[in-house]
């Protein structure tokens, strides 16, 4: 099973660039938002932002609900610059495809994550971004690249999810957006996990 992290990882400021939005879209997937200029390279390492991103998701695919509707992602790239985008190396942009979407010749999943990820809507792109997906693209099934949609205005947004499920930010309703301690309660739960497997999240 996998370890736990230090709960001072959680702690930062930075720590908070990913969150999971309290209300599912209304197909029953779990939302989750990125906002990538929250994420300071320099008080959070990447090898501790890719710890971040594995507890959260394998936290949320502990959820029967998430298991089975699965996720649509929500990534903005507003206030992004190039500090961010150095990581966007050939080495890092597989590991990410190898974590969540390779596949074997057999055409089954063998993700390290393993779920249903249903959209991935990236809002307020920069030249930097365009440049990294017109490579990654090159390398996607289609049924993949079919999933993404980037947005130039944010509020497009709401032509895919109802006001209910976004925050005010992009034109949805939701005040308050954030999961309280949902990082150090998904961290309590990898230290008790034993080979039996994890429990539900509910």
């Amino acid at each position: 099973m996998f370890e736990s992290f230090s709960d001072e990882l959680f702690v930062k400021p930075s720590a908070k660039f990913l969150t999971i939005l309290p209300k599912r879209s209304p197909d029953g997937c779990t939302v989750v938002l990125g906002q990538l200029s929250k994420w300071n390279p320099n008080e959070l390492p990447f090898e501790d932002l890719k710890k971040i991103v594995l507890i959260t998701f394998l936290q949320l695919f502990r959820d029967p609900m998430t298991q089975i509707n699965g996720i649509k992602s929500i990534y903005d790239f507003a206030g992004t610059y190039f500090e961010h985008f150095k990581y966007g190396t050939p080495q890092n942009l597989y590991f990410l495809y190898h974590v969540a979407l390779e596949r074997t010749f057999l055409k089954l999943f063998s993700c390290c994550v393993p779920g249903r990820y249903k959209e991935f809507h990236l809002l307020n792109p920069n030249p930097g971004l365009r440049v990294l997906w017109s490579i990654i693209k090159r390398f996607l099934y289609n049924k993949i690249i079919e999933r993404v949609f980037i947005h130039s205005d944010a509020k497009d947004i709401l032509k895919h999810f109802p006001k209910s499920v976004l925050p005010v930010q992009y034109g949805g309703e939701l005040l308050d957006m954030h999961a309280t301690n949902f990082l150090q309660r998904a961290n309590i739960e990898q230290k008790e996990n034993t080979v039996a497997g994890q429990l539900n999240f509910f």
